[in-house]
């Protein structure tokens, strides 16, 4: 999750829907959007890339750690600071069990739009 503060946000991750595992992401700018699409990968590991450079936030989920397709490219605002770390959440309230695992926080990679490394 990045958080500017309680009005705007961006989180993503894996949601498990209909018997599916998707890639979702939710971006508040005052209000919320919700965008999701089905991950062919395996839901229970995965990783996640967020870079976010010039006012310009960038996803990325990866199968195996090496190739980075895009999930979401979007404007996110600028700003000195930000809240930035894993979370999760379940609307079941029960059963939920996750593990974070290799957790990185560094500066933007400078990377090309078309660039999955």
């Amino acid at each position: 999750m990045v958080r500017l503060d309680e009005k705007r946000w961006v989180k993503t991750g894996i949601e498990f829907s209909d018997g599916y595992g998707l890639l979702g992401s939710v971006l508040t700018d005052e209000a919320s959007d919700w965008a999701t699409g089905r991950y062919h990968g395996d839901p229970s590991d995965f990783w996640m890339r967020v870079t976010l450079h010039s006012g310009v936030l960038r996803i990325q989920a990866s199968h195996d750690g090496q190739t980075w397709p895009l999930v979401r490219l979007c404007r996110f605002p600028e700003a000195d600071h930000y809240l930035v770390g894993p979370m999760c959440c379940t609307p079941e309230r029960a059963g939920l069990e996750v593990r974070f695992s290799e957790w990185q926080f560094g500066w933007a990679l400078g990377k090309d739009l078309h660039d999955l490394t």
